[in-house]
């Protein structure tokens, strides 16, 4: 392994929005909407259709998201929970990666969803939050929806079954 010591310059990135990094690898969103991705993709988290269960150490185009500006991403990797989410300047939400748990939000559980896909029945989406195996939206009436594992109750609804799309939270 080589390590940098000194802050090193991407070649080719430039006009770069926002960097969202994971622990297993790393997405770039521009200004002009588009994504890149480098790491880990054992689980579709890159959004391009071409998972792989080897690191990939190019660059790799996230493909498939619906929206043409994104207000941010948010991304995890703790252990093998790969998923990630991008709120979009529409107020909508797309998620893609690993979805054991329903982490992508999409009503079904899936090993991977390969594509972003937009998650239904969510908008106004001021700011978004992925952590673990569960994802939290915060909302423009400041109500939150949550979905993902809910194993220890940790989505606050005071249950422990999993929650596949997003819910509102009682609190």
């Amino acid at each position: 392994m080589i390590s940098v010591l000194q802050p090193t310059p991407l070649d080719g990135m430039t006009n770069i929005a926002l960097i969202a990094p994971e622990s297993i690898g790393d997405c770039l969103l521009f200004t002009d909407g588009t994504a890149k991705c480098i790491g880990s993709d054992d689980y579709g988290q890159f959004g391009s259709d071409q998972a792989t269960t080897v690191s990939v150490k190019t660059w790799v185009d996230v493909t498939g998201l619906t929206g043409a500006s994104w207000l941010g991403v948010s991304a995890s990797a703790v252990y093998i929970h790969n998923t990630a989410c991008a709120l979009l300047a529409t107020g909508t939400v797309e998620c893609w990666g690993y979805d054991n748990h329903g982490n992508a939000g999409n009503g079904v559980t899936s090993l991977s969803v390969p594509l972003p896909t937009p998650i239904l029945n969510l908008q106004n989406v001021s700011s978004l939050s992925v952590g673990g195996t569960s994802t939290r939206a915060l909302l423009s009436d400041h109500t939150v929806k949550c979905w993902g594992s809910n194993l220890s109750a940790n989505l606050g609804d005071k249950l422990t079954q999993d929650v596949l799309s997003p819910k509102t939270m009682p609190w």
